[in-house]
């Protein structure tokens, strides 16, 4: 939540000292933050591109598990924590309303339960 807040806190920065300092402060402020921006923006595009990596290869093995037969509740557990920060059994009732909605991969999700209502008949 504080990366989504960065880009705003920066933006306000900048903004306040164009308007309400001394035109040479405001130029220094202003070059200290592209400076710093130009320094940081390479990590962060590396750090982003590696949780990229991590995230595609995640999606991958739930719709491998997906194909593969799986539950609802055994993929909610087994893929809840990339899922969500939430507890399995939310993950487990998103993806049972996915299912049910058929979108996407969970359409080919199977019920495997008494709690899924024996919507997965469509």
């Amino acid at each position: 939540a504080w990366a989504v807040l960065a880009a705003p806190a920066a933006c306000a920065a900048f903004f306040i000292w164009e308007l309400y300092s001394p035109p040479l402060a405001a130029v220094a402020v202003q070059a200290s933050l592209l400076a710093a921006l130009l320094v940081l923006a390479p990590r962060n595009s590396a750090m982003a591109l590696a949780w990229r990596a991590l995230y595609q290869a995640a999606a991958g093995r739930l719709e491998r598990d997906i194909a593969a037969g799986e539950g609802v509740s055994s993929l909610a557990a087994e893929h809840a924590g990339f899922l969500s920060r939430g507890d399995a059994r939310s993950v487990e009732s998103g993806m049972a309303l996915l299912r049910d909605g058929r979108v996407g991969p969970f359409r080919r999700a199977r019920g495997d339960d008494a709690r899924d209502s024996g919507a997965t008949s469509r």
